[in-house]
């Protein structure tokens, strides 16, 4: 059977997603600005190893029918609006 593995990392600050309440408005901005961190080249190396044929013997019959890669690159931008929210119960 084939193996298998996932491997997932999130560079991004993801509790910022959605409606954000009870923050100031400079408080969003610094939690959403990376302030450069992250920013760069980056590179990924995929390496698979595999055996085919016969070891000495007749105990050993290994048989390698290629091997599948798969990988996903997600780029998140942040399109946002801040808007002040006033509760009207505290309006005297």
């Amino acid at each position: 059977a084939p193996a298998s593995h996932t491997i997932e990392s999130i560079w991004y600050n993801d509790s910022m997603v959605g409606e954000i309440v009870l923050l100031s408005e400079s408080e969003i901005v610094q939690q959403i600005d990376s302030d450069g961190a992250g920013l760069g080249a980056y590179s990924l190396d995929i390496t698979v190893d595999a055996e085919a044929g016969n070891a000495p013997g007749f105990t050993c019959d290994r048989e390698d029918n290629g091997e599948e890669v798969s990988y996903k690159i997600e780029l998140i931008v942040y399109d946002y609006v801040i808007v002040p929210f006033i509760e009207l119960e505290d309006i005297e």
